[in-house]
């Protein structure tokens, strides 16, 4: 199932992670689709069962589109994530840090949003208007661009 604002898919787990991993909430792994190493989460859908969204990214490096089949391995990874901050981004946090304490407190599929956001922009000027709108949402504690 395709996110249309993305174009990230959702591949749904066909078991139960409650039963395997004890836990109802997100659950961090290591995954390989397609062979393609990938470091995500399973994701609760609120009907009891979980996915893993796998980034467009993702699927062009593996050269699949929304309804291709996915061979996808997977492994509960307790390592603590942290995703790089282009220079830009953390210059601008580190001079906000409300914005910086807020979006420290994201998950992570909410932080990559805002870098994703950030890095379509593909003009200098389109680019700073966002750099400036991240922390301004960011101090207000909206979770999304």
């Amino acid at each position: 199932e395709a996110e249309p604002r993305t174009g990230d898919v959702l591949a749904v787990v066909p078991f139960s992670v409650a039963d395997a991993y004890g836990t109802k909430d997100e659950l961090p792994v290591q995954t390989r689709v397609d062979g393609f190493p990938y470091q995500g989460e399973l994701t609760p859908l609120g009907d009891g069962y979980h996915a893993l969204i796998i980034p467009r990214e993702v699927r062009r490096a593996v050269g699949k589109t929304v309804g291709d089949v996915l061979r996808i391995a997977l492994s509960y990874d307790p390592a603590e994530r942290v995703l790089a901050q282009p220079d830009d981004l953390a210059a601008a946090l580190a001079a906000a840090p409300d914005a910086l304490a807020f979006y420290k407190k994201l998950p992570l599929p909410e932080q990559r949003a805002y870098l994703r956001w950030l890095a379509g922009a593909k003009k200098p000027d389109v680019r700073a208007k966002r750099l400036t709108e991240t922390v301004y949402r960011l101090e207000r504690g909206l979770k999304r661009p």
